[in-house]
């Protein structure tokens, strides 16, 4: 965080004095006292000092993470089923060969057949394949532990500081020694030591520190220690975050756009598909500067394990799933293949609102596909009665349903209000608030709205005064 701190005038005088003094008097051997050491690089790193408190929260919270990774929302989990899209992707271009044969020749032209056979030079080079020493997943395991480890000590990162460069860099005496420098000639160093943070140093007896000016730069930090904290704590308590992603689905990341009066009262239409929901059997899946890096470095596992604790918190932020009624969960693609999690709530049939996230492993579990992107422009509109009536016979057959979709948040959340409206006369806005307080970031994008409030239309539930759109507009999710 500070490679290199800039000293102001008073501190690069007093580590003149600490450092060079001596040598001056004639002193050359004589070592620096060590509290007097203390008191000097305290002074300097007045300010660095304040950041002990928020860095020890971020440093609890990484350790959570890291718990986290090492546990059932590891990134094999997250990862495991690329070969179940993969398939998907593959029976997808079957199925449309024709299509996209004739797309292929139409833009790029006829190919020309090679007659030439390939050189033996050339086999053998497509057949190699590289062996890893290590899996990926071993070597997550060994970074996640290697960080772990350090965790707990880099929690008194900014306050033991000056004790180690005090140790290791200026090499100050024992602080029972009573013949060192100390600050005047060779003997006892009398004053005592000052506490840590700026605060602290009204009394410094070595640098003069103005403690009503504190550095505007490391106020800044402390402040991101706070948000990063914060949004490491609400993501492993399920809390939605706002992070940035980035979808698989080519739509925005599943999260939806807010729905202003001015949108959400427009149909929004697009070319009607005539393709239709997918039932699946699960298939089973198998200048000057004081240098605080030099004198005790950061490890690179724990900046690496910082990079992943933000990918791995966007995951875990939206994992637990949410009840809307006792037999209809929502949730997003990645709660929906744990099968642990799947197994607590007893689902027994899932409603897939995406077209490339996969299907829970579970045989047990049945389910449909609806084949859309999180679009406005997206006839989600034409599924809603389906989905509605296969969800209603699994949850009348004494099962529960799950929907999802990539964030569980648009597609998802659209038809479980559909539900509601459908099979339990439900205006709306009362459908979508029971929507939105089992999944907190539940928020259809603006097509999807108005193609809801359509939908209310259509089965003649009168509307409540206030509409919800007012309410989504404002909603901070």
């Amino acid at each position: 965080m500070n490679e290199k701190v800039s000293l102001s005038h008073e501190c690069t005088r007093a580590i003149m004095k600490l450092m060079y003094c001596p040598h001056c008097r004639g002193m050359s051997s004589v070592k620096p006292c060590n509290n007097y050491c203390l008191n000097v690089v305290k002074g300097c790193l007045a300010n660095q000092a304040d950041l002990n408190t928020e860095w020890k929260y971020l440093m609890d919270s990484l350790a959570v993470v890291a718990d986290r990774i090492d546990g059932p929302y590891n990134v094999d989990t997250v990862i495991g089923t690329i070969h179940v899209r993969i398939a998907e992707a593959i029976s997808n271009l079957q199925e449309n060969k024709d299509s996209l044969t004739a797309k292929v020749f139409q833009g790029c032209g006829n190919p020309k057949i090679s007659t030439k056979g390939s050189s033996s030079e050339d086999k053998k080079r497509r057949g190699k394949v590289p062996l890893e020493e290590k899996s990926s997943a071993q070597a997550l395991k060994m970074l996640v532990l290697d960080a772990k480890g350090n965790l707990t000590a880099l929690k008194t990162y900014w306050i033991t500081l000056p004790g180690s460069l005090c140790s290791k860099k200026v090499m100050a005496s024992s602080a029972a020694d009573d013949k060192c420098w100390n600050g005047m000639t060779k003997g006892s160093y009398l004053p005592e030591v000052m506490g840590d943070g700026l605060a602290n140093q009204i009394n410094n007896p070595e640098v003069e520190v103005d403690i009503t000016k504190p550095d505007m730069t490391i106020r800044q930090q402390i402040m991101q220690l706070k948000i990063m904290t914060n949004r490491l704590g609400n993501a492993n308590i399920g809390n939605d975050v706002d992070f940035q992603d980035a979808s698989d689905d080519m739509s925005g990341s599943g999260s939806g756009d807010s729905c202003p009066d001015d949108v959400c009262g427009k149909r929004l239409s697009k070319s009607p598909s005539t393709r239709q929901p997918e039932t699946h059997a699960i298939p089973k899946q198998s200048g000057h500067g004081i240098s605080g890096a030099s004198s005790r470095s950061l490890p690179s596992a724990f900046l690496l394990l910082l990079s992943v604790a933000f990918i791995a918190a966007q995951h875990l932020c939206r994992a637990a799933v949410g009840r809307v009624t006792s037999s209809l969960l929502i949730s997003n693609a990645k709660a929906a293949c744990n099968e642990e999690l799947l197994r607590q709530e007893g689902v027994t049939f899932c409603v897939n609102v995406t077209r490339q996230q996969p299907f829970p492993s579970l045989q047990q579990v049945r389910g449909i596909r609806v084949p859309v992107f999180d679009d406005p422009a997206e006839d989600l509109y034409r599924y809603f009665g389906q989905c509605s009536d296969a969800i209603e016979e699994a949850v009348k057959s004494g099962g529960k349903c799950l929907v999802y979709c990539k964030n569980g948040r648009s597609r998802s959340a659209a038809v479980c209000t559909a539900y509601l409206m459908r099979h339990r006369q439900l205006p709306l806005r009362d459908a979508f608030q029971a929507v939105k307080a089992a999944r907190p970031v539940a928020e259809p994008n603006a097509g999807f709205w108005s193609q809801l409030q359509r939908y209310e239309e259509d089965l003649q539930i009168p509307k409540q005064p206030d509409l919800l759109s007012k309410g989504l507009k404002n909603s901070n999710v």
